[in-house]
């Protein structure tokens, strides 16, 4: 692994080159004093971008994902919360579950970037832009304009989802029609070191209003995200250049690039519970700074990916959009598989190595019709899509089936080191292509001067077909067929009525039923159901208080569930669990510059059935405390020796919770993760300059008491501090 950016490297010339190209493209612009297009020229209904004007601080009041077109947050008959660009800003994140530890209903799943919980249930596969993608997902902040994180199952408005609790949609950074450029400079106390650049304006010629825009985001980062722990070290290179072009009145397209690069020692945490006897055993002995894997571990992360928009609005009845989308990612590895503690011998560990390769490829193509029509009955809306999807996904393990003993408590160097990739095994290779259309459409109708409206969301799989080729047990693409998939229908009906102009009350309810694995023989297991009942209240009080109460009742059937201590023992669908609770969101500015965000989930969130582990039934699902909470504040300076400065607190609190879940060998899903309350702090000095420009200097503080607590099955990051300055120009 480079250790040191590489100045003549491609990625460095490609940049170079960039910024040099935007540099005389932005002169040329200004010469010829470009005029972006007037609003009324530009596309209004199947966006994808929040108008900037529906933004007040942390809050948003309208979203993308809740129909996928722009919609009042208030009018919809479910929870969408929404973390804006300047609440990301605010709390330094880099990661995507950083921007989201204020959120209600939302844990981080494990130290895997982008595993997340959503109200109890496992979701791994963000979507950005509504675009579908894969588990190896590590999008970086540079690029999110917000984030928007959609409740419940939601087959019915997106197609296959990968969670009963929902899902996170990243909604990009698009290129703007306006001039702004920033580079930012970072570091951080545990060796990490950051910069990014994000240029975007208009680009005209012969002084004519501007036709075209760009945006160029560039990130270069030496260290990984998870520095903190033994043997961390890593780097990041990450380009994502984008034009928009608008060449007629409410006609766009934009064109979306995206490159990652990601090298770094492969960080697994050591897991520090055990069974419900030594639950606090490994957690209060073990250091949060313990990495199973040494020094020769590598995780090296690619990411490619390519996105086409297009937007027509018809008339002001009438909108037609298109996404085509392809998205290769993966990553090669070498790690240790995890540790099992040595019979009759605590704190002795046997691991293995594994060396894997994973690829994702992805095709995707959506084109949406949205209709709107006002009538003496009420006012119609909806929108009828299609989508075809392609997808391969190609794994191979290699691994070392030796077991090396080594003791928790008094490693040594030796105990981390890897043999040569010659002398593994290689134990499979597995490819996996499903492919087939989606219908799904969406229908609202309101009544009663639009006081009361209607929801319903249908889906139909179309066609649909799959084939899995193991090439270790002799399989060739020729000698597998490819077999038709079945997949039910997915709908959701709901509504909202407007008690008062400030306050709706709504219901829905729904079901998504998906594609399940296959048992040991390859046969097709009985599809995996969701079912969901939800009803709340949302609120606007101007800019003084804003926010929703969901309470909500979610049950997932039909999972795939074995005693994996049991490897000859087959999977079966046989397992239930079950989400009840309630959620809170408040937005406040109780007096001027001041803002506040607050949250509340309560969580009833247990295994219902497992036949093959009935001593399970009972259990808490994964990382799904009771009771969770947190506040972030911030105050804005602006008069006197302080103007310039604002200043955040933020408080995440959650009760107890099983770290593990219901697919664990052993005793490990009885673990409990104790409580845990964490403070961060922000502090920022922002100095105007000349010509609109100005300079800014922020200060992040996480986990300012050092609190040893778990985040998800992994320890959390102990104090750390970044150090950001950001030039505006």
């Amino acid at each position: 692994m480079k250790t040191h950016p590489n100045s003549n490297s491609p990625l460095h010339c490609g940049l170079a080159l960039c910024a040099g190209l935007i540099a005389v493209s932005t002169a040329s612009a200004q010469v010829n004093s470009p005029t972006p297009p007037a609003e009324s020229d530009v596309v209004k209904l199947l966006t994808y971008t929040v108008s900037a004007d529906t933004e007040e601080g942390y809050y948003s009041s309208s979203v993308l994902s809740g129909t996928r077109s722009q919609t009042a947050l208030r009018d919809l008959p479910m929870t969408v919360n929404v973390v804006t660009s300047e609440l990301i800003a605010d709390l330094g994140a880099i990661k995507l579950e950083e921007s989201l530890q204020y959120t209600p209903g939302v844990r981080k799943g494990s130290d895997f970037e982008g595993n997340l919980t959503l109200r109890g249930f496992r979701e791994t596969t963000p979507r950005f832009n509504g675009f579908p993608t894969l588990n190896t997902s590590r999008w970086d902040s540079a690029v999110i304009d917000r984030v928007e994180v959609l409740k419940g199952p939601s087959a019915a408005i997106y197609g296959s989802t990968a969670a009963a609790g929902g899902f996170v949609n990243i909604i990009s950074k698009k290129p703007l029609f306006q001039n702004r450029r920033s580079l930012t400079l970072s570091a951080g106390s545990m060796e990490r070191y950051r910069a990014s650049l994000d240029l975007t304006g208009p680009i005209a010629f012969g002084g004519e209003p501007a036709k075209f825009a760009y945006r160029v985001v560039g990130v270069v980062q030496e260290g990984s995200n998870n520095g903190w722990r033994d043997f961390a070290d890593g780097e990041r290179r990450v380009i994502s250049p984008s034009l928009t072009w608008r060449p007629w009145s409410r006609t766009e397209v934009t064109l979306e690039l995206y490159r990652d690069r990601y090298d770094r020692v492969m960080d697994v945490a050591t897991q520090p519970l055990k069974g419900s006897d030594q639950s606090r055993l490994f957690f209060d002995q073990l250091s949060p700074e313990f990495n199973i894997n040494g020094p020769d571990s590598f995780d090296n992360f690619f990411m490619d990916a390519a996105f086409l928009y297009i937007t027509h609005e018809i008339n002001p009845q009438w909108a037609i959009r298109t996404i085509s989308a392809y998205f290769n990612s993966g990553q090669d590895f070498l790690r240790r598989q995890g540790f099992t503690e040595v019979a009759n011998n605590p704190g002795v560990l046997a691991t293995f190595g594994l060396n894997r390769h994973l690829g994702f490829d992805r095709m995707w193509h959506r084109a949406d019709l949205q209709w709107k029509q006002s009538t003496k009955v009420g006012r119609f809306g909806a929108i009828l899509g299609l989508q075809h999807y392609d997808d391969s996904t190609r794994q191979t393990n290699v691994q070392d089936t030796t077991e090396p003993r080594f003791p928790l408590f008094a490693y040594t160097a030796q105990n981390f080191a890897y043999k040569p990739l010659s002398a593994y095994t290689t134990t499979q290779g597995l490819d996996n292509d499903t492919r087939g259309w989606l219908m799904n459409g969406l229908l609202s109708y309101s009544v009663a001067d639009e006081k009361l409206t209607f929801f319903g969301n249908y889906a139909r799989r179309l066609e649909g077909e799959s084939r899995s080729v193991n090439y270790f047990a002799g399989q060739s693409e020729a000698t597998v067929a490819w077999e038709s998939v079945e997949d039910p229908d997915d709908y959701q009906l709901g509504a909202t009525f407007k008690l008062t102009s400030w306050l709706n009350v709504y219901g829905m309810f729904g079901r998504d039923i998906r594609l399940n694995s296959v048992d040991n023989a390859g046969v097709r297991l009985p599809n995996i159901t969701a079912d969901m009942v939800e009803g709340g209240l949302k609120f606007n009080f101007g800019s003084r208080v804003n926010g929703a109460l969901a309470v909500f009742d979610i049950e997932h059937a039909n999972l795939a569930r074995r005693d994996f201590s049991q490897p000859s023992q087959p999977i079966t669908a046989s397992g239930t669990e079950r989400t009840r609770g309630a959620e809170l969101e408040l937005y406040l500015r109780p007096i001027e510059n001041l803002d506040v965000i607050f949250a509340y989930a309560y969580f009833d969130a247990k295994i219902t059935a497992n036949p093959e582990r009935p001593d399970l039934v009972g259990t808490p699902l994964n990382d799904s405390p009771e009771n969770s909470a947190s506040v972030w504040g911030r105050y804005r300076f602006t008069r006197g020796f302080a103007k310039g400065f604002s200043a955040g607190l933020g408080l995440v609190y959650q009760d107890e919770s099983h770290p593990f879940g219901s697919q664990t060998a052993q005793r490990r899903a009885y673990a409990v993760a104790p409580k845990s309350a964490i403070l961060n702090a922000m502090l920022r000095h922002v100095r105007p300059l000349e010509q609109g420009r100005e300079i800014s200097t922020q200060l992040s503080l996480n986990n300012l008491t050092d609190e040893k607590y778990l985040s998800g099955t992994d320890y959390g990051a102990p104090f750390t501090a970044d150090l950001t300055v950001s030039y505006r120009f």
